[in-house]
């Protein structure tokens, strides 16, 4: 009986969680708090960290983008479906991406690691995988950089089918 309540339990977590990538989610999971724990029995929250966008940025160049909205159009459930999105770094600094991140797990995307020098072109690839739930959806991926300002976001759209 037990096993049975147990396992009836983790298939709704692991429901759960798929569904959370589904259409039109905009729920993001709560980004985890590095460095800043918190005692046992201590009732204190942990100390608001800076939000990187504020951050001064040294060297910061500028990017122009061909586009920085995609939409798909009708894509299948469960589908894979990729997307370049290109820039140019029109700034006189080398341009240095720190991260670019999905607004969920079903947003994957590809950046340089290396720096992309003034004049130069580069891509971020963003894999979309399609969920199981038929709609509309759109999609963020946040870069952060030495831009100003730090963060840019791109999107993607898609029509589920």
């Amino acid at each position: 009986m037990n096993k049975a309540i147990i396992t009836v339990g983790l298939l709704f977590a692991l429901g759960l969680s798929i569904s959370s990538c589904g259409n039109g989610s905009k729920a993001e999971a709560p980004a985890a708090v590095e460095n800043n724990t918190v005692a046992a029995g201590d009732n204190t929250a942990p100390y608001p960290q800076q939000n990187p966008a504020d951050e001064v940025v040294e060297n910061p160049t500028t990017l122009s983008w061909n586009k920085m909205e995609h939409d798909f159009g009708k894509v299948k459930k469960d589908s894979q479906n990729n997307y370049e999105f290109t820039f140019k770094n029109t700034g006189s600094n080398p341009l240095i991406i720190n991260s670019a991140k999905g607004s969920c797990g079903c947003t994957v995307p590809e950046y340089p690691k290396e720096p992309v020098m003034p004049g130069e072109e580069g891509k971020i690839l963003v894999t979309y995988t399609a969920g199981s739930t038929a709609g509309e959806t759109e999609k963020l991926v946040t870069i952060d950089a030495n831009t100003e300002p730090r963060t840019t976001t791109l999107k993607i759209k898609a029509n589920v089918q």
